[in-house]
């Protein structure tokens, strides 16, 4: 069906029409977000802005972290002129979404950055593990269980496929309730389809997001059961995305498994933190314990 209505926020709202599983959906970075009908929206809303706080202060501290490596290399001559006022710009772009509250959108900002001091040549990494700036990184893998550890199913299906996978899903969420129980939202990009972000990756054309509380890993059984239906259900579907997506696991046609946030794991990986996380012999989809439930 081709989408005429005026925005895809709209698109999505009568595509859900007279389902009772989700709230009114809202958006947010890249996505539309349904929440369950099970939770209470705003507090959930309060509880993910308190708990990415202390990301957002990571990177705060990250930004002036570079600020300063960036004066030192000032201090030596090597970066003046138009170079150093493309610099200054983007950290004022980071900063600003930092003072947003809008943590995730700000790594774009951050590797660049980062990318611009090891162009010199300058220590980065070496410096910011020392003891002088430890807590810096530290702080990156502190935040809370809850946003390290959560299941997620993202579907990366061709957006040709959207309307009829994202209808399978809900229905396979209407007829178990265990399953739906588990869930806690489903992110839909909300960019126009054909999805990419800006450097290129792919994006799922939907993620179904399940509850910390109620599904503490990749093993649990309802997560395999609903895996199971799903592919079952789309096995027609035709080919998915053929290349191994960052940071998760195939599971089925077009369909990943993983933990966490992605843009969260980019981070730790920028500041050499991703291997005391997330574990590298399955591409980073998934915590050292599968199903460790710690820092809550």
């Amino acid at each position: 069906m081709e989408n005429t209505l005026t925005s895809q926020e709209e698109y999505i709202e009568r595509f859900i029409a007279g389902n009772t599983l989700f709230h009114k959906g809202y958006t947010n970075n890249y996505s539309i977000e349904l929440v369950s009908a099970l939770i209470d929206l705003p507090q959930l809303k309060k509880q993910r802005i308190d708990g990415l706080e202390l990301l957002n202060n990571a990177s705060y501290n990250l930004c002036d972290f570079c600020i300063k490596c960036l004066s030192a290399i000032k201090a030596s001559g090597m970066l003046s002129g138009a170079r150093a006022v493309e610099i200054n710009t983007v950290l004022k772009n980071w900063k600003y979404l930092i003072e947003g509250g809008n943590s995730f959108a700000t790594y774009d900002y951050a590797a660049e950055i980062t990318r611009s001091i090891k162009t010199f040549g300058y220590p980065f990494l070496e410096k910011l593990q020392s003891a002088e700036f430890e807590h810096i990184p530290a702080a990156f893998t502190a935040i809370s269980g809850k946003f390290k550890y959560f299941v997620r199913v993202s579907c990366f299906l061709q957006p040709f496929f959207f309307e009829e996978a994202f209808s399978i899903a809900l229905n396979i969420l209407e007829n178990n309730i265990s399953i739906y129980a588990a869930v806690e939202r489903i992110e839909v990009a909300k960019k126009d389809f054909p999805l990419s972000i800006d450097n290129g990756e792919p994006f799922p054309i939907f993620s179904i997001i399940f509850d910390y509380n109620k599904v503490p890993g990749p093993d649990d059984s309802i997560i395999k059961h609903f895996i199971a239906l799903y592919n079952q259900k789309t096995q027609h579907l035709g080919s998915g995305l053929t290349t191994e997506y960052p940071y998760s696991k195939n599971v089925g046609e077009g369909l990943t498994l993983s933990q966490g946030f992605k843009n969260y794991k980019k981070y730790l990986k920028l500041i050499d933190e991703l291997d005391h996380v997330y574990d590298g012999s399955d591409n980073y989809a998934f915590s050292l314990t599968l199903n460790k439930k710690s820092n809550d």
